[in-house]
């Protein structure tokens, strides 16, 4: 019996999220399978490893492929204050410009009417 080499993923059995994504690690790294089919990917596994991390606290902030059937994909785990809310991913980073107390016009923001 082969066993499966470390930070690969073939099929969904392969899939053991908890020990894939244990909450010591601050990065992992796969290769996933993209299964060619009638001459289309077959992203559903990709899918199920994204939403695994995701549930686990990790994103996936780059991917390359690799050979013609498999991604390379690279997860971060969440800080505490930048965990993605609805419509934000990973990519966004904070710095000071985001906590400036003015609005994009330059005003600032006590001086605006918030009745408007």
């Amino acid at each position: 019996m082969n066993e499966q080499p470390a930070g690969v993923v073939e099929t969904f059995a392969d899939l053991d999220a908890e020990t894939i994504f244990a909450p010591h690690r601050d990065q992992v790294i796969l290769a996933v399978r993209i299964t060619p089919v009638f001459n289309t990917l077959d992203l559903g596994l990709v899918a199920a490893v994204v939403d695994a991390a995701n549930q686990a606290g990790f994103a996936l902030v780059r991917e390359q492929s690799f050979r013609d059937e498999w991604l390379l994909c690279v997860f971060d785990a969440y800080d505490d204050h930048d965990a993605p809310g609805p419509g934000l991913g990973r990519d966004r980073d904070l710095d000071d410009r985001d906590l400036d107390d003015r609005d994009l016009d330059g005003r600032d923001l006590d001086d605006r009417d918030l009745d408007d």
